[in-house]
């Protein structure tokens, strides 16, 4: 590639944009773009290549920026120039624009020293806004900001003259107010019955007057101080902190993508108390560093001592309200120090939650991304994983050098044992989940365990790494502590297996289509973009549909309660580890459910009618692999010494390379006189120790 060619072709791009645009109305004009951009589906299709791009954020933002080049005030654009015929050449030169300075940064930026992968995560760190914002829905953006400020709102006000309790709501009041508009609601639905694509609503919209549409993206102060039921000089004095106006900007198109003041800056000050907003995203997803860069701009010590405080200990604390919310009956410490067997030396954790057999070991880490690391310097973001992601993958490990191996009477000593800092028992613990959970805008990079492993310290990263937000959607989704630890298993499975681009959300998504019953591989250096649509589409139907159903994956009611019955034994104190089992019938695809279930039913039945012959009936459940996992035994009466004995034969003329880990299965006796609810009679499993088959084949529990 000749870079010097590709310097003057963006420069070239950039330089007829701003003719393009010059002179033209820019609210007109970004109302156009903002709305084609929210309305859906681009031409373009879905890729990360800046070639093949559709209408984006950066594009607004760009747009945006070269308008508040020109000074003056808005009453100059009363008789701008129609320049609807040229929206084309418009969004050609925004994706011209945006595809050679990919080119040249990549050029650039190219570290020989350094691996492909550290130079290729860099590069998108730097260029696609989707690896460095907060993506969080709106729904846990508001609720994340509120538990962040709120408790420090009244000291921050009267420190910074900064009522940052007033940002949060105009994210909904804009987000309400546009999206949820009767009038663009109506244009919406009228251009997904023509299946208009966003390019083309861009150009309609362009044809026409659209005040009332504009009106939609601009605010007043007089109007949100009545609506906020707060003091005028405060909504300006944060509204004015947060502008620019006209002839404010004097910047390059390199600065313009890679570190925008508008990101900090986001409203455009029309005249005294008159603001607009070209695009919510830029408020939501940009958030948490508007309200770093407010207050440091005010007070830099009271960022220091009091905000950034206040931000590790709510990420600390708001992790530990998700897990126990969804683990009820799960033990939960906090904030505990132990000592790692291997070394002796002491190891902190955040949060430890034990859930029977399961340990989730869990490090909070609210670490902000710097200004050189968000534009891609490999340096800066080796700093921030090694602050952050390592050193909390480090504390995780240590933590598990602490446990002895299923089985052993050990606890997890602590380095002093307190009221605060207890002892746990991890005699049954026979796994650990660890995770590492951010607060830093990754966005889709967080879920790239690929990507972290290229900037360790020859340290693997075995713990996942979790957006808050992400956490909290995960948990709210699967209701389940038996989905969510499936969840977390299988996907560190596909963590170190594989590569794709998407989203935790994306990976939700495809979750909930199959349990991520595949082989990782399959989706190796795949683009799995998109596969949240489901979940999108139930977190913006909860935003006026508070009793929305999540979606989930079809379940055959029997199979249900079986898993039911078998968590409800395992909270009540089993012996066995029965989590696996659990976790077996979980993974079974709803088809077989199906079809199992209907053998059994009609099979109980059968033997119900027979006079004569009672020989039982076994029914094999198989795994992937093709080995058993379970076996369904259905006999007439309660279980006896006689079963036993049939049973024994039955699985004595079984090879053991049948049985899944070489091991005899569970054993789900069906009494076929039973008529009731319960899903089976008696749970028969493993004797631990045993030496013979006959000694394993042990009754655990009745109904």
């Amino acid at each position: 590639m000749d870079k010097d060619l590709d310097i003057k072709e963006y420069e070239k791009s950039f330089q007829q944009l701003k003719s393009v645009i010059h002179d033209s109305d820019p609210l007109k004009l970004l109302t156009a773009i903002s709305i084609a951009f929210l309305a859906g589906p681009s031409s373009a299709p879905v890729d990360h290549n800046p070639n093949k791009r559709g209408v984006g954020d950066l594009d607004i933002e760009l747009l945006q920026s070269i308008f508040l080049e020109v000074p003056g005030s808005h009453e100059r654009f009363k008789h701008y120039k129609e320049i609807s015929n040229r929206s084309d050449e418009i969004l050609s030169l925004l994706r011209e624009i945006h595809s050679s300075f990919s080119r040249v940064k990549a050029q650039e930026n190219y570290d020989k020293n350094k691996t492909h992968e550290e130079n290729k995560f860099a590069h998108l760190m730097a260029l696609s806004s989707q690896y460095r914002r907060n993506w969080a829905y709106l729904s846990e953006t508001l609720e994340i900001t509120y538990g962040l400020f709120q408790p420090i709102s009244t000291s921050m006000l009267k420190k910074t003259g900064v009522n940052v309790l007033i940002l949060p709501r105009l994210i909904e009041l804009f987000y309400f107010r546009v999206v949820f508009s009767p009038l663009v609601y109506e244009l919406w639905f009228e251009w997904k019955a023509q299946n208009y694509n966003r390019e083309y609503i861009f150009k309609e919209l362009l044809c026409h007057d659209n005040d009332e549409l504009i009106a939609l993206f601009s605010i007043r102060s007089g109007e949100l101080s009545e609506l906020f039921e707060v003091d005028v000089n405060e909504v300006e004095f944060l509204l004015d902190k947060l502008s620019l106006s006209f002839g404010d900007l004097r910047g390059t198109c390199e600065s313009y993508i890679l570190s925008n003041p508008i990101w900090k800056k986001p409203f455009i000050r029309i005249q005294q108390g008159h603001y607009f907003l070209s695009s919510i995203h830029l408020l939501t997803t940009n958030i948490f560093d508007i309200v770093k860069y407010l207050v440091e701009s005010i007070d830099h010590s009271f960022m220091d001592r009091n905000v950034q405080k206040r931000i590790s200990k709510y990420t600390e604390d708001k992790v530990g309200e998700i897990f126990k919310e969804a683990f009820p009956n799960a033990d939960l410490l906090a904030k505990q120090t132990y000592i790692d067997s291997r070394s002796d030396h002491s190891c902190e954790a955040d949060l430890i939650v034990k859930y029977y057999g399961t340990l989730f070991i869990v490090e909070s880490k609210s670490g902000r991304l710097g200004e050189k690391a968000r534009q891609g310097n490999i340096n800066a973001l080796k700093t921030y994983f090694s602050r952050n992601i390592y050193k909390g993958n480090g504390q995780n490990t240590s933590i598990v050098g602490g446990i002895g191996k299923a089985g052993d009477v050990k606890k997890l000593e602590p380095k002093k044992v307190s009221e605060s800092n207890q002892a746990l028992d991890t005699s049954k613990v026979f796994r650990t989940i660890k995770l590492i959970v951010i607060l830093a805008d990754l966005g889709s990079s967080s879920s790239f365990q690929s990507y972290h492993n290229v900037f360790s310290k020859n340290q693997t990263l075995d713990s996942l790494v979790i957006h808050i937000a992400d956490l909290m959607v995960i948990f709210e989704v699967l209701n389940s502590p038996l989905e969510i630890i499936n969840y977390f298993l299988k996907r560190k499975k596909l963590a170190d297996m594989s590569y794709h681009n998407g989203d935790e959300m994306d990976l939700l998504g495809l979750y909930l289509k199959n349990r991520f019953n595949f082989n990782p591989l399959e989706i190796n250096n795949s683009n799995i973009s998109g596969y949240s649509a489901d979940v999108d589409s139930y977190k913006n139907q909860q935003l006026h549909t508070p009793d929305a159903i999540p979606p989930m994956l079809p379940m055959n009611g029997y199979w249900q309660s079986i898993i039911n019955r078998l968590t409800s034994k395992m909270e009540s104190g089993s012996e066995y580890d029965l989590l696996p089992l659990s976790l077996d019938l979980l993974n079974v695809d709803k088809k077989t459910q199906d079809e199992l279930a209907s053998v059994l039913f009609d099979s109980k039945k059968e033997m119900r009618t027979k006079i004569i012959d009672h020989r039982p009936a076994f029914f094999d459940l198989l795994n992937h692999e093709g080995k058993i996992q379970l076996i369904f035994y259905i006999a007439r009466g309660a279980y006896t010494i006689r079963h036993k004995r049939d049973l024994l034969y039955y699985i004595s003329s079984i090879d053991r390379k049948e049985f899944r880990d070489e091991d005899i299965p569970f054993v789900l006796y069906l009494d076929a006189f039973d008529k009731s609810s319960n899903p089976y009679t008696h749970l028969i499993g493993l004797l631990p120790k045993a030496k013979t088959k006959r000694q394993r084949a042990m009754m655990i529990s009745g109904v």
